[in-house]
């Protein structure tokens, strides 16, 4: 028996003739924590809609348990969903929130309640029964609605920027809370967001999308570490990209020629030939910064500002060419001062090929 839970099949979508989803293919397998994340506008809203049977795709199937449910109505599907006003029941109290659905299904009172205190006891709402939703906090809003959403146990939980509307601190405490709640229901999550620090946090997989596409799917390490295109490069993460033309090969080695000056990069089993045109990138927390070039480096930059970002330190640099160059680093001392000259440079292995 398959182990995925949820497939799309090459779905298509278009509104006014604007095509939002191109073609677009997923396996999800039981107990992934899957996040869909990209910039506004580049299609993660539309394809939890359609998994949710709230849109038709134009083209393509949605599988649920190995089931064709594409034409399938919502209700008759096994997914909820979150969204990020909770759109809790103002005149219920959480108690009945979370207990609605068990009441539309007739289930005994005695098991409404059994598992009602459970589920609140999971999500550290216990004692709140009667509280109703305005003398909630975002926090606890947050984890009724959670509650009301996984009591029918679904196959699938589709969360739809649920933190967005939180202050930065609870956010992240909650990210962490609803990591552990997925791994103890066992129920497979897709999430939303635009925030990289969310999808990282949380997600077995990410997907990252980009104007209707999947740019790459993999785990945080692989979608941070290796990109794959230059999109997936700079949108997570910081990274520099660098455009230039095989000059040699030096085993797993290559000496990159920038326009005249010199950098060094892993293959990364790419098989480069001289004279070849390739983009790599380096993240911005892998960029180091010398007096004097080193062997094979001979990049030159000027130090444009210093800034500080929570408790890294920010530099900017401007090459000769106008393009500029950022680095990163923990602490507040950025050792370079404004207008100073300097080389710029890196572990070859911190040089990750892309496709543009």
């Amino acid at each position: 028996m398959s182990e995925n839970i949820l497939e799309l099949c090459h779905i298509s979508k278009q509104f006014s003739g604007t095509e939002v989803l191109k073609d677009i293919s997923l396996e999800i397998r039981k107990g992934e924590f899957i996040t869909f994340l990209g910039s506004s506008g580049c299609g993660k809203t539309t394809t939890l809609r359609i998994i949710a049977g709230l849109e038709t795709p134009d083209t393509g199937k949605v599988l649920l348990n190995g089931k064709d449910v594409t034409d399938e109505e919502p209700n008759k599907r096994d997914v909820n969903t979150i969204f990020q006003n909770y759109a809790l029941f103002p005149h219920m109290n959480v108690f009945n929130n979370v207990a609605y659905s068990l009441k539309l299904r007739r289930v005994p009172k005695p098991e409404i309640k059994k598992r009602v205190l459970e589920l609140l006891e999971l999500v550290q709402l216990a004692g709140f029964e009667k509280r109703m939703p305005n003398e909630l906090s975002g926090g606890q809003k947050q984890r009724v609605a959670i509650a009301r959403a996984v009591i029918n146990n679904p196959s699938v939980l589709l969360l739809d920027e649920p933190l967005g509307a939180l202050d930065l601190q609870l956010r992240r405490q909650m990210q962490q809370e609803l990591k552990k709640l997925q791994k103890q229901l066992g129920i497979t999550f897709l999430y939303i967001t635009h925030d990289q620090e969310e999808a990282i946090n949380m997600s077995d997989r990410i997907v990252v999308m980009n104007d209707g596409q999947f740019e790459q799917v993999g785990t945080p390490a692989e979608v941070y570490d290796h990109p794959k295109t230059s999109f997936v490069a700079k949108f997570v993460g910081t990274a520099n990209l660098f455009e230039g033309t095989v000059k040699e090969l030096n085993g797993e080695q290559a000496v990159i020629d920038l326009g005249g000056e010199t950098a060094v990069a892993h293959t990364g089993g790419h098989a480069f030939q001289p004279g070849q045109k390739a983009v790599f990138c380096v993240k911005s927390e892998n960029m180091t910064v010398r007096e004097e070039p080193s062997e094979h480096f001979n990049l030159k930059a000027t130090v444009v500002e210093n800034s500080y970002v929570g408790g890294m330190i920010r530099i900017v640099f401007q090459r000769p060419n106008g393009e500029q160059v950022i680095s990163t680093k923990h602490g507040i001392h950025a050792n370079v001062d404004a207008g100073q000259a300097v080389y710029l440079c890196w572990k070859p292995e911190a040089a990750v090929f892309v496709d543009l």
